[in-house]
């Protein structure tokens, strides 16, 4: 596999031509053969998600009596 920024790149270029490796590229299901090759385009990234609140502790309202 080769990775850039626009592109994934699988290829088997040892393997026999009766090999075959199935494989998920971001929910498409691809049948690769040896000695064939496919490129599928890179999706982008997402927006960074918002940063989360710190939780708070919950405030005493007064302690018991000892």
């Amino acid at each position: 596999m080769t990775l850039t920024a626009v592109e994934a790149r699988y290829e088997l270029p040892d393997a026999d031509p009766d090999t075959t490796v199935e494989l998920w590229h971001h929910g498409e299901h691809i049948h690769l053969t040896g000695g064939s090759a496919t490129t599928r385009p890179t999706p982008p990234i997402p927006a960074p998600a918002p940063v989360p609140h710190s939780p708070r502790r919950p405030q005493m309202k007064g302690r018991a009596p000892s």
